[in-house]
């Protein structure tokens, strides 16, 4: 297993300082600005709630990947194998395929190929946007997500882990988010929410957002929040520097995600852009 091992050093110095405190006496953006369709509506500044945020960084994929790790390793209950040729971009925009490996050489008997995307800078707290359009039939994860993990020196044993994701899990007409944390004792905890949804996620583009603050997160699309998780003994478990990432796979678990269909590949998740906002201590 290939994975990437996140700690604070000199490199990660301004990901890792402390956030500033969220001001709370600032007027709230246009809904424009909180739920942008184009990237180039994406303003340097917004507030929701009275906290401002700036904009910490934009991919639109115009030229090609950017600042990124792509992965090529894979876990227990995932059947198939993430692998960087399955990441590419297209017309402006970041395709994550699942597909069948056919001759690809890999270090593994799996027959199915997915990918994932790791974009390179972590950050603690802020706004976390995509739009999107995933796939998920029976068998199949399409995810956004921040995460951190920490493993040992062979990379076989996951020391710490911080998740916060949006998943679409065998479907794409409800959105499960999701928590994952290691306990001081070493053992792994989630914690997760299922929403319906009023529309199928897969039909269209659609901009989804997690808001991570000190005191809870927050889930949104279009604008219109779904979901938040406030329980102060999880959030503090977070607290680590998280890069943004996402991926499609599929899972062995058939009573969470059905049951598998290889004549459904190949299938792709698009995300037109990708871009972070971190807490603005500045009016």
């Amino acid at each position: 297993m290939r994975a990437t091992l996140v700690l604070c050093s000199a490199a990660l110095a301004a990901a890792c300082a402390p956030a500033p405190a969220p001001r709370t006496d600032l007027p709230d953006s246009p809904q424009g600005d909180l739920a942008p369709t184009h990237e180039s509506e994406l303003p340097p500044r917004a507030t929701r709630g009275g906290i401002a945020y700036e904009l910490s960084w934009l991919d639109d994929f115009e030229q090609g990947l950017g600042p990124s790790t792509l992965g090529d390793w894979t876990f227990g209950s995932n059947l198939a194998w993430l692998h960087p040729s399955n990441v590419r971009t297209s017309e402006g925009a970041l395709d994550l395929w699942l597909t069948a490996r056919g001759d690809t050489v890999i270090d593994s008997d799996r027959t199915i190929l997915g990918a994932e995307y790791a974009r390179t800078g972590a950050q603690k707290f802020g706004r976390f946007l995509t739009r999107m359009r995933p796939t998920a039939r029976p068998g199949m994860v399409a995810s956004f997500f921040t995460a951190f993990y920490q493993f040992d020196a062979s990379y076989t044993k996951l020391l710490e882990t911080a998740e916060i994701d949006i998943e679409f899990v065998g479907g794409t007409q409800a959105v499960q988010f999701a928590l994952h944390w290691v306990d001081d004792g070493g053992t792994k905890h989630q914690t997760e929410k299922r929403v319906d949804l009023d529309f199928d996620a897969s039909a269209d583009f659609h901009t989804w957002e997690i808001e991570w603050l000190p005191d809870r997160i927050a889930y949104w699309v279009d604008g219109r929040e779904l979901h938040r998780f406030t329980d102060a003994v999880i959030l503090r478990e977070l607290e680590h520097p998280q890069e943004v990432r996402a991926n499609l796979w599929v899972s062995d678990a058939v009573p969470w995600a059905g049951a598998f269909d290889p004549s459904e590949l190949p299938r792709s998740s698009r995300y037109q852009w990708i871009a972070t906002y971190r807490l603005s201590s500045g009016p």
